[in-house]
C-alpha cells in the first residue's frame, strides 16, 4: 500500500536536511504528487531534480527558465517563473537546468517492521538449539536472512549495486550503449531514500510477449543481450543482479531507430 505524500516529504527533509547552499531539498528537487510504482519495501515518484553546474556530463535537460520543470503537480511552484513572462531575461549565472530522476522513498515502519519479524526469529532459532537441533544450522539460516534482509531496507546499499553495476555494464545513455543503468546522484543518497536518473522505457516482457511480425528483430535482438549480459555477470564480473525479471527491466530504441 502506498504511503502518503506528507510522509514523504517527511523522509525526504530528515534524509536531506542541507542538501544545498540555497535553501532545503525542495528547492533543489521537485517530485510529482503520486508515485508512479509501489512495492513491499519503497515506492518510486517521478521528479526532476535542479542542477547547478552546466558543465555537467550527464545525459540532461537543459532549461531556461523555471516552465521547463512544470510538471502536473509542479506548476504551482513554479508560478512566480511564469508571472515574469517567458522572454524574461534571466542571467547566464541564474541559468540551471534538470535532469528527470526516480526517487525512491522507503514505508513508513519497515525498519521497525523487520526488526520484530527478526527478533522473532532469534527466539525459534535459539529454542531450537537448546532442544539440541542445532545441527539443523537454524541460527546460521537466521543469521544470513537477516543480513540479507536489512540491506533490503537500506537504499545506501542499493545505490552502491546501482554504481557497481553501472561500472562493469552501463555505459550510459550518452554513449549510445545496449545497456543503460540509471545513475546514482551521490548528495542524494541515504538509508531511507535515493535518487537516481529515470530512464524511459517500455516493460521488457511486453517486448517478448508481443505477438507481430514487426517486432521479430527486436525481440531476437533482447534475447541476444539477456543471455550476454547474463553470462558476463555469472562468468566475467561475479556480480549478479538478483531480481532479474523481464518486468524489472526495460527496453527502448537507441539513436538510429536500432
Amino acid at each position: 500500500e502506498a504511503h502518503s505524500l506528507a510522509y514523504t516529504h517527511k523522509v525526504l527533509a530528515e534524509a536531506f536536511p542541507e542538501t544545498h547552499k540555497d535553501g532545503p531539498w525542495y528547492r533543489q528537487l521537485l517530485i510529482e504528487p503520486e508515485p508512479v510504482g509501489s512495492g513491499c519495501i519503497a515506492q518510486v515518484y517521478l521528479g526532476h531534480l535542479i542542477l547547478d553546474d552546466l558543465s555537467d556530463g550527464q545525459n540532461q535537460e537543459k532549461s531556461s527558465s523555471c516552465s521547463s520543470l512544470c510538471m502536473g503537480g509542479l506548476k504551482a511552484l513554479c508560478k512566480p517563473c511564469r508571472a515574469r513572462g517567458a522572454h524574461s531575461h534571466v542571467p547566464p549565472e541564474k541559468i540551471h537546468r534538470s535532469i528527470k530522476v526516480a526517487v525512491k522513498v522507503v514505508h513508513p515502519q519497515v525498519n521497525r517492521s523487520c526488526d520484530l519479524d527478526l527478533e522473532v526469529l532469534n527466539h525459534l532459532a535459539s529454542f531450537s538449539d537448546t532442544l539440541g537441533l542445532d545441527h539443523l544450522g537454524l541460527s546460521l539460516m537466521l543469521r544470513q536472512f537477516s543480513t540479507f534482509l536489512r540491506a533490503q531496507t537500506d537504499l545506501r546499499q542499493e545505490a552502491r549495486n546501482i554504481r557497481g553495476f553501472h561500472e562493469r555494464f552501463g555505459p550510459g545513455a550518452a554513449d549510445d550503449g545496449p545497456v543503460v543503468v540509471p545513475q546514482v546522484f551521490d548528495r542524494w543518497v541515504a538509508r531511507s531514500a535515493l535518487v537516481m536518473s529515470f530512464e524511459v522505457g517500455e516493460p521488457l516482457s511486453e517486448l517478448l510477449t508481443a505477438d507481430t511480425a514487426s517486432l521479430k528483430h527486436e525481440q531476437l535482438e533482447a534475447w541476444r543481450l539477456i543471455v550476454d549480459l547474463f553470462w558476463s555477470m555469472v562468468f566475467q564480473h561475479r556480480f549478479v543482479h538478483g531480481d532479474l525479471h523481464p518486468g524489472n527491466l526495460f527496453w527502448r530504441r537507441r539513436h538510429g531507430n536500432q
